[in-house]
Formats: C-alpha cells, structure tokens, sequence
C-alpha cells in the first residue's frame, strides 16, 4: 500500500482550481489545517474523507492514492493481452479485451486510456464512422484526467481526447485540449489542418522524424568509434536516410 495523502490532497485541489482557504471554508476548517495536510505534517480526521472525496467527487480510495499490488498486476495482464491482440490487427478482440477488463476495473485510469485510444483508432479505419465512438472516447479521456495524477497516463489521455475532438470536427476544443499536451504536439497540429496546411504539417513531422533517425545513426557510429571498429563506425557515419519521394515537391 502506498499512501500520500497530502499530495493527492493539494492535486485534487488543483484540479477544482480551488485555494486552501476555499477548501477549508467547505469543510468547515481553518486553511492552516489544509496547508498541514498537504505538507505532510498531518493528515485530515477520518470523520472529512467521505466530505473530501464528495467535494473531489472521486473515491476515498483515491484521496488515499491506494494501490493494490495485485489489482496493478491483473490490470498489467490484461493491458498485455490488449496488445497482443493489437499487434495481430483484431481491434474487435483487443477492444473486447478492454471491455472485459473495465466490467472488472471500472476506475482503471490506464484501461479508460487504452479503452479511448481503441475507440479513436476503431474510428480511424472503419467504414461505418460512428460519432459515438468519438463521444466515448473524449468522456473517458475526462475521467482519466478528472482521477489520474500519472504524468504518462495524462499525456495519453489529452493526445487521444484532442484527436477524438478533431475527428468530431470540434477543433477549437482540439486546439484547447491539445495545448496539455508536452510531446507530439505537431503530431496532433496534423489532424487539425486540411489541404496544403496538412500536407505541409506532414511533411515537417515526417522530416523531423527523419532528423532523430540520423541522429541515432550518428550515436551508433560515435560508439563504434569509441569501441575501436573503424568499418563499422564509416558505415553508420556515412549512412543516407531519405525517401524514395521528393518532400520538397
């Protein structure tokens, strides 16, 4: 079990955009108490949790940050499964993976995640485009970061919601959304954009990628060099990475 309830405190504080002072005029407390709590010096009375996690409107569970070792290896399991079923290109079965998974972890932050990313993609390639889809995705990527304080898992959640958002085609919201996000911010521009603003995007993503390609080929000849493998150290020095298509055209 771990437990550090002062932090989980002072996060899902932040996430109402609320003050110590305003939380403790809710629970009928002075805000030095709060600022004890979330400094690790104290921590509330049992008898504030259920008036906490009704504020928060999440578990107790959650203001606790209770993790059981054996729910995180059945929920690891399960996530493996998921991407065996990916890597076979069977959505259906990896959805239906999730699906299960979900009926048995409801407050999964990582299998709602899983779970809006399948249903975004299901999108993606299906002919059949439902907007629900879409729907049900962006609603659990708001739960995931309604519950979750996981940098990953967040990440996840507000790429995934501001793809569902532009395929919805709500790109304001999109725009809002993806300016959470740390990486691949360019990446989520491209589904933004239309004609020859989204050729453009592309081309710069897919020349920015390339760039990190060379780099590593660059790092692999340094480390033969380093090793003493003249032959080895030309070959990755001298290696070309480029397309069999003009990106300038």
């Amino acid at each position: 079990m771990k437990c550090r309830i002062g932090d989980k405190i002072r996060y899902f504080r932040g996430q109402h955009g609320m003050t110590q002072e305003q939380l403790a005029e809710q629970l009928g407390i002075s805000h030095q108490s709060v600022s004890k709590w979330e400094s690790g010096a104290t921590i509330p009375d049992v008898m504030l949790f259920p008036e906490l996690a009704r504020i928060f409107q999440v578990s107790i569970d959650d203001i606790f940050d209770y993790v059981n070792s054996g729910e995180i290896q059945n929920v690891q399991s399960i996530l493996m499964k998921i991407e065996e079923e990916a890597e076979k290109t069977d959505l259906p079965a990896a959805e239906k993976v999730c699906r299960d998974g979900l009926q048995t972890y409801p407050n999964s932050p990582e299998l709602m995640c899983k779970m809006a990313v399948i249903l975004k993609t299901k999108y993606l390639i299906s002919e059949n485009k439902e907007k629900a889809w879409l729907e049900e995705s962006i609603a659990l990527c708001n739960r995931v970061l309604h519950i979750s304080s996981d940098v990953h898992v967040r990440q996840t959640a507000y790429k995934t919601k501001a793809i569902s958002q532009a395929y919805k085609g709500d790109k304001l919201s999109a725009i809002q959304t993806s300016e959470n996000v740390i990486h691949d911010y360019d990446f989520i521009m491209v589904y933004l954009t239309d004609g020859a603003e989204k050729i453009k995007m592309c081309k710069t993503d897919i020349e920015a990628h390339l760039q990190i390609i060379r780099k590593m080929l660059m790092l692999i000849a340094k480390v033969y060099r380093n090793q003493g493998n003249a032959k080895k150290y030309r070959k990755y020095r001298d290696a070309s990475v480029s397309l069999s298509i003009d990106l300038k055209d």
